[in-house]
């Protein structure tokens, strides 16, 4: 029985050497801390994660603000980041999260602002005599 190489194995190849695609690239100057690289590697995400965003929390407002600090903690979690393909889920998370917080706060911030907004009823005529005997009953004592 007589083995054949086959032709693939046998011709001496160079070893493959994955190619470093753009992304990579502005990845790899990105976590050296070059901002332009940041800039120019997530441009093309802004407008989806406006969108997110916006879906997320529904207030324009508060997309904006989501989509300004998703940046921020992007470029601070870069070194997270392994490969430039997983860019996108990778910002697309944080300005969900993101979106979601703001969103609460601005519930919470709101709800405290309408409870402290309630009027307050004006004293009664007997309600302000009895203050002013209690205030000269005080004095008196004092």
């Amino acid at each position: 029985m007589t083995t054949q190489t086959p032709a693939l194995l046998s011709t001496a190849s160079a070893p493959e050497r994955p190619e470093v695609s753009a992304s990579d690239a502005l990845l790899a100057a990105a976590l050296s801390g070059d901002g332009h690289a940041f800039s120019q590697l997530v441009k093309p995400h802004l407008k989806l994660l406006y969108g997110i965003a916006h879906r997320a929390c529904g207030d324009p407002t508060l997309a904006e603000d989501a989509v300004q600090e998703t940046l921020v903690l992007a470029y601070r979690r870069l070194s997270k980041l392994t490969d430039a393909s997983a860019l996108r889920p990778f910002l697309a998370g944080i300005a969900s999260r993101r979106a979601r917080t703001l969103l609460r706060g601005a519930r919470r911030r709101n709800a405290r602002e309408m409870a402290s907004a309630e009027p307050v009823r004006p004293a009664r005529a007997d309600e302000v005599l009895d203050a002013s005997r209690l205030a000269a009953r005080i004095r008196a004592a004092l």
